[in-house]
């Protein structure tokens, strides 16, 4: 359910001098009216849903209505003379008569009357339907927006006029362990958020860090490697130092770290395995570059970035993607491990159609044969199809050695593969000029005539 709601009018009460009025709202593609369930600071702290009203509404103009929010005070509407003044609640005598110089001296001096009344209200009153507005609220605690809405709006009217009593802050936070407690390994991250950091109620660093972390176990031990990455970058950036590094922390290196550590390897093993060799292939796709695309890689190496960070526990886990690694290296190598095979193949026309060497590069890029790229502008392509092949080895090579994870791309290197024919092929794919691979064959004293 929203918790926002737009205030188009009030209640007319047909009076011959001034009214203040009550709200009356509308959410969109509803077809109740509603009014706002206010504690005496006016507060919203829910809305009514009517059917029938059972009054006639006074309406407002359409660029004076104005959003109505769990949580924020509601403006009160005061009707003088057939026309609907808007007040705020927090506005001083003066304002008003400063803002609205068109409503009237009785009808101003009502208002700070009865907002006086009630903010005279001892504070022992004020709080005193506390407990059973929440006990209201915990009859059926929900996984939504609207709950922690209606939650942060009872903590904001019992902090309203200071601190409540001891036992009343109590129950607020009791209410909301119980909610964490429930829901919180089965919210998205951002609801998590918003009842930890509730104003007047927020949870101190330790209490926060702890929820997060055992709510973040709990994902991954449901979800495993496929928790979506809006999360793993948001725990990414509360744990930089990876999950099993904040378990350890917080346990103390004891037992329970090393228990809890081995249930999060155990089922990410698992999970692994199973991904890298389903149950519906005798060989395994891993060991077949070309079934693991590289989007699902660079999840897998930004989980285990965030999980793992400088542990060791999900070692065993990427043990299953060597194989992976020595077929895409293997691949890389045929296409780009000799700059004058690959040159020889672009420019020499025409070249034998048997050649070993071109019928190696289209198999490994799957291309047929009878496809081949007759003149060197075609090539264009398949320098396209070499770059994502090259991309792809880099990935796996930091997933399997994690002591690379921490270098950019271009700092990671292979001895088998001619990194210069890499970055010439990089340059005429991104300028499409296939011209930049000759370049690279070039003896240099004619590259400084040119330059001269």
């Amino acid at each position: 359910m929203d918790d926002s709601y737009t205030l188009y009018g009030c209640i007319d009460f047909d009076t011959d001098s001034y009214a203040i009025s009550v709200p009356v709202l509308r959410r969109r593609e509803a077809n109740y009216v509603y009014i706002p369930k206010t504690d005496n600071f006016f507060i919203v702290l829910d809305f009514y849903e009517v059917l029938e009203l059972g009054y006639s509404v006074k309406h407002i103009d359409f660029k004076d209505q104005v959003p109505v929010t769990i949580g924020e005070k509601a403006p009160v509407p005061v009707i003088e003379n057939g026309r609907v003044f808007l007040l705020d609640v927090d506005w001083s005598e003066q304002v008003i008569r400063t803002r609205l110089p068109a409503l009237g001296n009785e009808a101003v001096k009502a208002f700070v009357s009865l907002r006086s009344r009630l903010a005279d209200i001892a504070t022992e009153s004020a709080h005193a339907g506390l407990d059973a507005a929440m006990d209201d609220l915990l009859i059926d605690p929900v996984r939504s927006r609207y709950w922690i809405s209606k939650f942060s709006a009872l903590v904001r009217s019992a902090f309203e006029h200071g601190p409540p009593p001891g036992a009343a802050v109590t129950r607020i936070e009791a209410a909301r362990v119980e909610w964490l407690e429930k829901f919180a390994a089965k919210s998205p991250l951002k609801l998590v958020h918003s009842i930890l950091d509730v104003p007047n109620l927020s949870a101190q660093p330790q209490t926060a860090n702890r929820v997060l972390l055992n709510r973040f176990e709990s994902i991954l031990l449901i979800k495993g490697i496929h928790v979506p990455n809006v999360e793993l970058r948001a725990y990414e950036k509360m744990f930089p130092s990876g999950i099993f590094d904040a378990i350890r922390k917080e346990t103390g290196g004891q037992y329970d770290y090393w228990r809890r550590r081995s249930d999060i390897s155990t089922f990410i093993a698992q999970q692994m395995y199973t991904l890298a060799y389903p149950s519906d292939s005798t060989h395994g796709r891993v060991s077949d570059p070309k079934q693991w695309a590289v989007s699902t890689l660079s999840h897998l190496l930004l989980f285990f970035e965030v999980v793992e960070g400088d542990d060791t526990g999900l070692d065993n886990s990427m043990q299953y993607l060597l194989p992976l690694y020595d077929k895409c290296l293997e691949q890389v190598t045929t296409m780009v491990g000799d700059r004058y095979r690959l040159s020889t193949a672009i420019f020499e026309h025409p070249h034998p159609p048997s050649s070993r060497f071109l019928i190696d590069l289209l198999r490994a890029l799957n291309i047929a044969p009878v496809l081949r790229p007759q003149q060197p502008e075609d090539w264009l392509p398949v320098l396209d199809e070499i770059i994502y092949a090259y991309r792809r080895l880099v990935i796996v090579s930091k997933i399997v050695h994690p002591l690379t994870r921490r270098l950019s791309d271009q700092e990671v290197a292979f001895k088998e593969i001619d990194h210069a024919l890499m970055d010439a092929i990089k340059k005429a794919q991104s300028t499409k000029n296939i011209s930049a691979l000759r370049e690279l064959l070039l003896p240099r004293t004619v590259l400084a005539s040119r330059s001269d």
